[in-house]
């Protein structure tokens, strides 16, 4: 629904020189393939076109959401984790994929898969040092979120 009559946006934030909008900085509309670049919220401690406008949300966030970022931050400090004491044999990738699987739902996953990380997946400037991703899914409650 649209008013009427709506008063003049007042902004508390703005640019002295506008950044590229993030469809550029992402190729939006280019027909080659190409790896996602960063935006937002920079893991690597370089310079991202909207750091500014990050820090500005990051800033103007109640207690409750900035404990949670902290969380968050805290939490993926050591996201590769080590690597386990013993190793299995792979020989087979299928049975090694239903143990995993197997695994992840004992703990609770209700959606578990194993899949090659291709190249394109990766933002531009990343590498990986993994071959596979697990990736897992789980129920969350709507009125909780």
């Amino acid at each position: 629904m649209k008013p009427r009559n709506p008063p003049s946006p007042e902004y508390a934030f703005g640019y002295a020189e506008q950044p590229a909008s993030g469809n550029a900085i992402n190729g939006f509309g280019e027909t080659n393939r190409s790896r996602a670049r960063h935006v937002f919220h920079n893991a690597t401690g370089g310079t991202l076109p909207f750091d500014a406008l990050d820090d500005f949300f990051g800033y103007i966030n109640p207690w409750s959401v900035v404990r949670h970022m902290l969380a968050n931050a805290w939490q993926l400090r050591r996201q590769d984790g080590p690597v386990a004491p013993k190793r299995i044999s792979a020989t087979d990738p299928t049975a090694v994929a239903e143990t995993i699987k197997s695994a992840a739902r004992s703990m609770g996953a209700e959606l578990v898969g194993v899949t090659e990380v291709p190249d394109i997946a990766l933002y531009e400037g990343r590498d990986t040092p993994f071959k596979f991703a697990i990736c897992l899914g789980l129920s969350m409650s709507r009125d909780a979120m």
